[in-house]
């Protein structure tokens, strides 16, 4: 299942990795989207590129929506609601 309301943090250096849900995006300013930044020593910097080039969505599936991305499946674990004050 897909989270397209939900803002989510990847965090990794070396092989410890976190990835875990950080608030809904209708509780931001920000609008929804990504930011990537790779920071290391002797990196390929155009491995990344051919990891990530193929995951956007196509125009069809852009056009289907936020209900429809919920039906879509999604490589992590479901997570527990999100924490609000």
């Amino acid at each position: 299942m897909r989270r397209p309301d939900l803002a989510a943090v990847w965090s990794q250096a070396g092989p410890n990795l976190v990835i875990e849900p950080a608030q809904l995006w209708a509780s931001t300013d920000e609008r929804p989207g990504q930011e990537i930044v790779f920071i290391g020593v002797r990196l390929d910097p155009d491995g990344p590129r051919r990891i990530l080039d193929p995951a956007p969505l196509t125009d069809e599936e852009l056009r289907s929506g936020p209900a429809a991305w919920t039906l879509f499946d999604g490589p992590l674990p479901a997570w527990d609601a999100v924490h609000r004050h």
